[in-house]
């Protein structure tokens, strides 16, 4: 099956791997920043709770391309997307699929704008602002049955949660396999967000 019928599957290995995050150092060291190591974990899944590392942005572009195309097709992505808290991410770049529907590349510039959003794991409250933006950039192909993904995602995001306020830098990896015959996916994020290593996996057959 090409990418653009893979929407509904990439929508939801993002929203799998958000409810994935677990802390990694029970002594929770402090950054610079302000926050503790396992709060910086709590972090990176409240950013993947607000915009899944823009992925579900790119299953829609995979919905809405028509494939097979006479020649490599080319969206430009300009737009605002809501977030659950309150505030926006507006999300600019390209999105580009091969004419076979089987590959796809994209760049994508992300500006949070008072993006508020809860962690599912500890139902703390974050907003997220640019600082000034955060730029992902990925690559996707497909067989007949299964597809995979993967990319980064690197910048400056402006926290909040509680009383407290910083900045901090993201530098992460991403990659998400899935084989629909067998009903198996898997996906890991692994990285440093706000100067901590941070690892979040997951793995679910049928």
């Amino acid at each position: 099956m090409p990418l653009n019928g893979r929407k509904t599957a990439i929508l939801a290995l993002t929203a799998a791997l958000a409810l994935s995050a677990t802390a990694c150092d029970d002594d929770d060291p402090v950054s610079p920043e302000g926050l503790g190591q396992q709060e910086a974990e709590v972090m990176t899944e409240a950013l993947m709770e607000a915009g899944g590392l823009g992925l579900g942005v790119v299953g829609l572009g995979f919905g809405g391309m028509a494939a097979p195309a006479e020649t490599t097709e080319d969206v430009t992505l300009d737009d605002s997307f809501p977030c659950a808290g309150g505030g926006s991410i507006q999300i600019s770049g390209q999105l580009s699929m091969a004419r076979d529907g089987e590959s796809m590349d994209w760049t994508l510039e992300h500006t949070h704008q008072s993006c508020g959003v809860t962690a599912p794991s500890d139902n703390s409250s974050w907003t997220f602002d640019g600082a000034p933006s955060l730029t992902n950039s990925g690559s996707a192909s497909a067989t007949e049955e299964a597809f995979s993904l993967e990319g980064s995602q690197v910048g400056e995001i402006a926290w909040e949660t509680g009383d407290r306020t910083g900045t901090c830098g993201i530098d992460v990896s991403y990659s998400f396999q899935g084989d629909e015959a067998a009903g198996s996916f898997s996906g890991t994020i692994s990285g440093s967000v706000c100067g901590f290593d941070v690892s979040q996996s997951f793995d679910v057959t049928g």
